[in-house]
């Protein structure tokens, strides 16, 4: 069985170091990257879920979950949307992604969103 592919765009290199080493080590593929991605690259990627920085989700592709949840190839793809803001879920919801995760944010929070979005099992 292939490793599930995580594709991870989080601007603050400290947090995205962090996200890219625990999600390596729990056995993920990760793609990490602090800009931008353009839907098509997203598309040729195809990963298993997404973690976009809300920043990020606001400015230029502000709209990226919305075009990726709309795109018959990948409107199955889970997106995570990660922020500090308070206002992340109404965020999330706005944008169309699937589910939020508040900064900061722990280790087994990270991990336990990973499992439950790719269909992996999570340890009790």
């Amino acid at each position: 069985m292939s490793k599930k592919r995580i594709l991870i765009i989080e601007d603050d290199p400290d947090v995205l170091e962090m996200m890219y080493m625990v999600l390596t080590e729990d056995g993920y593929n990760v793609v990490p990257s602090r800009d931008y991605w353009p839907l098509r690259d997203i598309k040729s990627l195809m990963p298993d879920l997404i973690l976009i920085d809300n920043w990020l989700a606001e400015s230029d592709n502000k709209n990226i979950c919305k075009k990726l949840k709309e795109g018959h190839d990948t409107k199955n793809i889970p997106i995570i949307l990660v922020s500090g803001d308070p206002r992340v879920q109404q965020m999330a919801l706005e944008s169309h992604a699937n589910a939020f995760l508040s900064k900061p944010f722990d280790i087994a929070e990270l991990v336990a969103i990973a499992r439950t979005w790719t269909g992996r099992a999570i340890d009790l």
